[in-house]
């Protein structure tokens, strides 16, 4: 099965995790983009800690939750901007 989206596959495996009342939950694959939204999301509380680790078949996320999140999704499309055209 073709991942198109990670990022999208990985907080709706968070949300799915948080509405079943699950602590703990696994992402993968892992990528730096999806460590960055985790960081961010660590940082205002809704996530409680992340660890990777690795294996053969690729890494993987170990997230621990903390249910907060409500709802979280990814806005498409993505594009590509520099840092002097964000407002």
């Amino acid at each position: 099965m073709a991942l198109n989206d990670p990022l999208a596959n990985a907080l709706s495996n968070i949300l799915n995790a948080e509405k079943s009342g699950k602590m703990n939950c696994i992402v993968r694959p892992s990528s730096a983009l999806i460590k960055s939204v985790l960081l961010i999301l660590k940082k205002h509380g809704y996530v409680l800690d992340f660890k990777e680790t690795k294996n053969n078949i690729g890494n993987t996320l170990e997230v621990r939750l903390s249910g907060k999140i409500i709802e979280c999704s990814v806005i498409r499309p993505r594009y590509p901007i520099n840092l002097k055209n964000y407002e």
